[in-house]
């Protein structure tokens, strides 16, 4: 009896590992993104010059067509921003201070991802979640001689996502994916009197997968 209840668990066990490993995938992506930040004081945008992210994803199947998405992604952007408390007069015209902030995070999404149409070689989804964005370095790169001014985004924020991920399959084993997304910090650390910076982004990813 033990015997025979055994082989049954086995099976039962070998049936949900088979089906745990169906589907998922494992790839690469980078992405070009645009940014901006907003500034809870004066409401003012300020555009980011370039900003490049690249990592990354693993995707495991939960159900035919419901897939848990979870990436590790480094990022760095390049921010400009001209302030007139730091301007000076050239001859009679005032020159506000421009100069750059580069900052660099690590971010680790979870997400999930749900498959909205399929056609021949082709699939479209949706993919919804949360990242957790982790701050590891700046650095400021001045044009005027003034004193450091550190943008202070905090160290760590919260950020919602919603992209639109589309693969191309290339065989049973590879596809290529293009995924336009956009993201906002939902909640951070940092406040300041002065402004509590708040960051957006859109962009896409273009990657690889492959499928296992």
């Amino acid at each position: 009896m033990i015997k025979k209840v055994s082989v049954v668990l086995l099976m039962l066990l070998s049936s949900v590992l088979a089906c745990i490993a169906q589907n998922n995938s494992i790839g690469i992506l980078f992405q070009p993104k645009h940014t901006e930040i907003v500034f809870s004081d004066d409401n003012e945008r300020y555009n980011v010059g370039a900003t490049i992210e690249f990592g990354l994803v693993y995707t495991h199947q939960l159900f035919n067509k419901l897939g848990l998405d979870t990436r590790f992604l480094y990022s760095k952007f390049k921010y400009l921003r001209e302030m007139d408390s730091y301007g000076t007069y050239v001859g009679n015209v005032f020159q506000p201070a421009s100069f750059y902030y580069y900052y660099e995070y690590i971010s680790l999404p979870l997400s999930l991802r749900y498959q909205l149409f399929e056609k021949g070689k082709i699939q479209i989804g949706i993919r919804c979640g949360m990242s957790v964005d982790k701050y590891i370095s700046h650095k400021n790169d001045f044009r005027w001689e003034i004193n450091e001014v550190k943008l202070e985004i905090g160290d760590y924020n919260f950020s919602g996502i919603i992209s639109v991920p589309v693969s191309y399959a290339l065989n049973d084993k590879f596809s290529l994916v293009a995924e336009p997304q956009f993201n906002h910090v939902l909640f951070h650390n940092h406040h300041s009197e002065k402004s509590n910076p708040t960051l957006m982004g859109i962009g896409v990813n273009i990657g690889a997968a492959f499928h296992f």
